[in-house]
């Protein structure tokens, strides 16, 4: 599921597979254009109008595919895309995934519930159980979640007032807010590739977390990588950065059953470095100051540098050049954290 203004073309991320039979095995692909590629182009692409139907189209594709409790669910997103498919999962988990059949006449109903969650009851509350039961929804563990520095289902920010702030947030954020993005108990396997130097306000990275019922069987991993935001999914012209996120990624799914054309290797290999500064592509991003990210000491603090892509020795594939044209200090700040806590640690010691 691709980002905003993303398709083939952009250099995003694209499917490697085909429908290809692997000994027993048959996968089969499905891409979904990002938003704001089709009529309300700019729209769509500042305040994510059209996340509804690239979820509703790839809950369609899935449903047509599946058959069993055999076949495994593969999720892959970037960007807005990225939370489109966690909030694709969550929708299978809320309502279940219906027969193919009812697909016309009951998707949009699906969406309904979905959309009418409680935080607090679903998908254990009685519509919902009632929906599963009545139209015979499968409910389906999902195999694997990939994705490329979520950011929110609209990406608006808190704006200023003068800039109309409140007025966005209540109409955009609170039309949305329904959309379940933790990893609920049907996610075996969860990865995230995050943008260390991105700094637009506009782009605030959405981490995962589990949901109140996490279990044991569940995986979740989430990897800070150097470069802007559109560097972590394929979206700058350049492929060094985004090969390394992508190598990533692929290893983490090979590892776990995915089965590639061609190797890790020929397909990420080399590529040439390109920086493009995000803040500055375009005057909306610079409506509000530079923001660093922040790797949250409260959730990285307890992996240490494992938190950082190769624990931070970005000079092994990047020149110091090319390091220092990045201004965001977000990386520093988290290693002086955990220089600080080691020398607290080392105190203490009798």
């Amino acid at each position: 599921m691709d980002g905003t203004w993303d398709t083939p073309s952009a250099q995003t991320v694209s499917p490697t597979n085909e429908d290809e039979n692997h000994d027993r095995w048959i996968q089969i692909a499905g891409y979904f254009e990002g938003v704001g590629t089709n009529t309300f182009k700019y729209l769509g692409g500042a305040f994510g109008l059209g996340i509804s139907n690239q979820i509703l189209k790839a809950y369609a594709f899935i449903s047509e595919n599946y058959r069993n409790t055999h076949d495994e669910i593969w999720i892959v997103g970037h960007s807005r895309g990225a939370y489109a498919a966690r909030s694709l999962a969550g929708m299978i988990y809320n309502v279940g995934l219906l027969p193919c059949k009812l697909i016309p006449q009951r998707i949009r109903a699906a969406y309904r519930l979905y959309s009418q969650r409680k935080e607090s009851s679903h998908p254990h509350d009685s519509a919902a159980v009632k929906f599963r039961k009545d139209n015979n929804c499968a409910e389906p563990f999902i195999r694997f979640l990939g994705c490329f520095d979520t950011v929110g289902t609209l990406g608006v920010p808190r704006l200023p007032w003068y800039l109309g702030g409140s007025i966005f947030w209540t109409l955009f954020h609170g039309l949305h807010s329904f959309h379940d993005t933790k990893i609920s108990p049907m996610v075996v396997s969860a990865f995230h590739a995050i943008s260390i130097h991105d700094q637009r306000a506009w782009f605030k990275p959405t981490l995962m977390q589990y949901s109140a019922r996490k279990r044991d069987y569940q995986e979740l991993e989430q990897v800070w990588f150097p470069g802007m935001h559109g560097d972590i999914g394929g979206e700058s012209q350049a492929r060094l950065l985004p090969n390394h996120t992508l190598a990533w990624m692929m290893a983490k799914a090979q590892e776990r059953g995915l089965v590639f054309r061609n190797s890790i290797d020929v397909l990420c290999g080399g590529g040439a470095f390109y920086y493009n500064d995000s803040y500055d592509s375009s005057i909306i991003y610079r409506l509000l100051p530079r923001k660093d990210r922040i790797i949250d000491p409260d959730v990285f603090g307890q992996f240490g540098r494992r938190a950082v892509y190769k624990e931070g020795a970005f000079e092994t594939f990047m020149t110091p050049d090319q390091l220092s044209l990045y201004r965001s200090k977000t990386l520093e700040v988290f290693f002086e954290y955990l220089e600080k806590r080691t020398t607290v640690q080392n105190s203490k010691v009798p």
